[in-house]
């Protein structure tokens, strides 16, 4: 909820799909929370401002997702922004670290859970991938 002031702010839509009312996952709540906090940010930071973010609770067990319909990551450069301090070169001008998805990795692998990032159906954007570890799996 925190969230979607600032989305609001940037004009941006936010809205949540869940293929099922309860999922659980194991992990720590509090780690699982500032994961997809900084997920949620960089989503609003750096998305278009007018687009359309997506919080998704996926059908396979254990999967979150948020995805942008903004500028995107290429490909060569997606392992590197989960590097401490590295920013892209057309984000210098912005508000940041380069410390948010190294965070959100590291959070995810005290937990078991992994982070990934890959282009959205559409062709177009940014999405998140989190998979966290369920009952039953190691």
């Amino acid at each position: 909820r925190m969230y979607a002031a600032q989305a609001l702010a940037r004009k941006m839509e936010l809205s949540f799909e869940a293929s099922s009312d309860s999922v659980y996952v194991l992990g720590n709540p509090f780690f699982a929370g500032e994961m997809i906090a900084n997920l949620l940010d960089n989503a609003i930071r750096y998305g278009n401002p007018g687009g359309h973010i997506i919080f998704r609770v996926a059908e396979t067990p254990g999967i979150l997702e948020i995805e942008d319909d903004g500028p995107g990551i290429a490909g060569q450069d997606r392992e590197r922004v989960f590097e401490r301090f590295f920013r892209l070169p057309h984000n210098a001008d912005r508000e940041g670290s380069g410390l948010g998805l190294p965070i959100v990795q590291a959070l995810g692998r005290r937990m078991g859970a992994t982070v990934w990032l890959e282009t959205p159906a559409s062709g177009k954007g940014l999405k998140a991938v989190v998979h966290f570890r369920v009952q039953g799996t190691s």
